[in-house]
């Protein structure tokens, strides 16, 4: 379960367990998040969860026009609070809570300088959360069992995933690797640069002559080497026979050292600029060929890796899928726990009252037994007062009695004294006995209420006893029940304290349930996004491979059109250099003439022959002009070119004339006539050979050939 959550928005509510303060350049933006965890994160945890959040920030600010690339994270830096400065993060030990990590994306630059600029972005997040980190500590020893079981199943789904990931981007950069070095096995060594060369499509001639020679020189020593210039051929798919080859080869090494120096390949481009023209042509082409493959890898290994974004993606929306299921089932039981805390909360509230209740029923037996022994120890008072009484009645009678037995005998000795008084004596005794009688049974009688009272004493005291200990009994029960009472108040309070804690769980697991749905949505987010980033550059990538078909096609359809141009211009310049070699013969057979004129005035060379060579000299002129199904430029510098042959042979014929009268009709018969629209103009001196001599080129005046495209 991770929550995310901005420095600015944290709330005392939203507590997790280890929080990691995570801020990196988006965009030219710097972005602070809080990224919490059930425990202390991996390297790989922080970096997938990174990854998850930033990936989904570039694309919500991803400027428009800008190509979406994946949030790619190199390493990580955390701020050593001790050392007051950025280090590098090698070992999740290092995490602390609530630490500052930077993270950095594949290709950034200046790591230290956004560190630094980092700094400033966390301080003031730190000592914001730093009253936050108290109250999440006082929370984390609460739900760490939960959340270590949590974190460990959390950590075998990523170790799973992980493995899944490395051995498909394993796969992927090893055919990036196969493909690069077949690509790399088909490029010769034309130029040793390791960037394209981009040629402009409007160069002049001589421009062309000095790109084409600086292509070709691979080693760059300033020469083209034999090896050089036949690679040359090859790679620029010149279709020319071993033969052909080194007979350029030799036409353009003059000095024949072995190698062809600047001069020596402009004279040679002066002689086939048609060749040059399509080297340089090719040698475009094939740098845009060479742009094009490493776009086309470039895409590819950009498609291989948004490939295997889009797969991590997966995989950890379906891991936050299994983390919001998991939330779920944890919120459920904890909806159940805090269900049967309130049902025991309730238990425990009823018992209570019933405990309370039965407390004022014993207080109130205790009081009525109290009651009853105040009446008991009255009643007992009383008995006691009554014996008392009894006592002191029994204690006068018998007083009584004694006086009574005195005065008998008092009596009797006065019967005895006066025998006169017999008759009253007796009468006074007689009623001394009825009255010592009566005071008898007065005393019986006084004896017998005595131990009735004593008998009610006695009652009344053990009727005391019995009600002491009935309200000793009373009083113990009531002690019994009001500590019943007690417990059920300690018990009910910690159902109490129970259900508050179920709540606050409940409300915990709620929050953790709404954050995991965030963290769904921001997976599925990204992981849409990946596919769509995905299929955006295979797109591309089809694009370019269909682009890059039609440019080779296009480039094989132009060789193939150029060819036979190539071919027809090495054969002119074959036929060309036979005839400046006739020419030169007959030059020389000219001047050896000319001054045996001047010494004898009498001619030294056979006339006839001097005509015979004017006479070949205007057939090869034929032979040339014969090339009419070449095209139209070739054939009108092949017309131009057998003109200006004419032309000669027709001065050569004029200074003979005087020797060779004889033959001006055949030399006549044997010129050809000019076409319809073109004139001959005689050209004498070294301005010949500055027209059709070493620099003579297959140009219409001054324009080249057009070139098909």
């Amino acid at each position: 379960t991770v929550s995310v959550l901005n420095w600015t928005q944290r709330t005392p509510h939203d507590k997790m367990v280890f929080t990691v303060l995570v801020a990196a350049d988006v965009y030219g933006t710097k972005g602070n998040f809080e990224v919490t965890f059930p425990t202390a994160p991996t390297l790989a945890e922080l970096t997938r969860q990174t990854e998850a959040i930033y990936g989904v920030e570039a694309a919500a600010k991803r400027p428009v026009g800008t190509f979406s690339a994946p949030f790619v994270v190199s390493k990580f830096q955390l701020y050593n609070e001790s050392l007051q400065q950025w280090v590098d993060l090698a070992d999740p030990a290092m995490l602390q809570e609530r630490c500052q990590v930077f993270a950095f994306q594949v290709g950034a630059a200046g790591a230290g300088d956004a560190a630094a600029r980092a700094t400033q972005a966390v301080a003031t997040a730190a000592a914001a959360n730093q009253a936050a980190q108290a109250a999440d500590a006082a929370h984390a020893a609460a739900v760490a069992n939960q959340a270590a079981i949590a974190s460990q199943a959390q950590a075998r789904a990523a170790a799973a995933s992980q493995a899944v990931a490395a051995s498909q981007m394993a796969v992927n950069n090893a055919a990036v690797a196969a493909a690069a070095d077949a690509a790399a096995a088909n490029t010769l060594a034309v130029a040793a640069a390791g960037a394209p060369v981009v040629l402009p499509d409007n160069a002049t001639h001589e421009e062309k002559t000095r790109a084409v020679f600086e292509g070709l020189d691979s080693n760059g020593n300033k020469v083209l080497e034999q090896d050089e210039i036949r690679q040359a051929f090859d790679l620029l798919h010149i279709d020319f026979s071993a033969s052909t080859i080194g007979d350029l080869i030799a036409k353009a090494d003059l000095n024949q050292d072995g190698v062809v120096s600047a001069a020596e390949w402009q004279h040679f481009a002066e002689r086939f600029p048609t060749l040059i023209d399509s080297f340089y042509h090719r040698l475009k082409s094939y740098w845009e060929d060479v742009r094009r493959q490493q776009e086309i890898r470039a895409a590819k290994e950009l498609l291989a890796e948004l490939k295997e974004r889009s797969q991590q993606a997966q995989v950890s929306w379906l891991e936050a899928q299994r983390d919001s299921d998991a939330a779920r089932n944890r919120l459920s039981a904890q909806e159940i726990a805090l269900a049967q805390a309130i049902d025991a909360q309730r238990a425990a509230e009823q018992m209570l009252l019933e405990a309370q209740r039965d407390v004022e029923r014993a207080a109130a037996d205790r009081t009525d037994k109290e009651h009853d022994l105040v009446s008991q120890r009255e009643r007992e008072a009383q008995a006691a007062t009554l014996s008392a009484d009894c006592a002191r009645d029994t204690e006068a009678a018998a007083q009584r009695h004694a006086h009574a037995q005195a005065t008998t005998a008092a009596a009797q000795d006065r019967e005895r004294q006066c025998q006169q008084l017999l008759a009253d004596a007796q009468t006074e005794v007689e009623r001394q006995r009825q009255l010592t009688a009566q005071r008898t049974a007065d005393v019986a009688d006084a004896r017998s209420r005595e131990q009735a009272a004593a008998l009610a004493a006695t009652e009344a005291v053990r009727d005391a006893t019995l009600a002491a200990e009935r309200l000793s009994r009373a009083e113990l029960d009531v002690a019994a029940k009001q500590q019943r009472e007690k417990e059920l108040d300690v018990a009910h309070n910690n159902a109490q304290i129970e259900t508050q804690r179920g709540t606050a769980r409940r409300d915990e697991e709620a929050a953790a349930l709404q954050v995991q749905r965030q963290n769904e949505e921001n997976a599925h987010l990204a992981r849409l996004e990946a596919q769509r980033v995905a299929e955006e550059a295979d797109r591309r990538l089809v694009a370019l491979e269909a682009e890059n078909q039609a440019f080779n096609q296009k480039r094989r359809t132009i060789e193939e059109q150029e060819a036979p141009l190539l071919d027809e211009e090495i054969r002119l310049r074959s036929q060309r250099d036979a005839l400046e070699e006739k020419e030169a013969k007959l030059r020389g057979d000219h001047r050896i003439f000319c001054e045996a004129t001047r010494d004898d005035l009498s001619p030294v060379a056979d006339p006839h022959a001097a005509a015979t060579a004017a006479v070949e000299l205007a057939r090869a002129a034929d032979a040339a002009a014969a090339a009419a199904a070449a095209p139209q430029a070739i054939h009108a510098a092949a017309v131009q070119h057998a003109l200006a042959q004419q032309a000669a042979a027709a001065q050569a014929a004029a200074a003979h004339q005087a020797a060779a009268s004889a033959l001006p009709a055949a030399a006549a018969a044997a010129a050809p006539t000019p076409a319809a629209g073109t004139t001959a103009t005689p050209v004498t001196g070294s301005s010949y050979y500055s027209r059709f001599g070493t620099q003579a080129s297959p140009f219409v005046g001054d324009t080249p050939l057009k070139r098909l495209s």
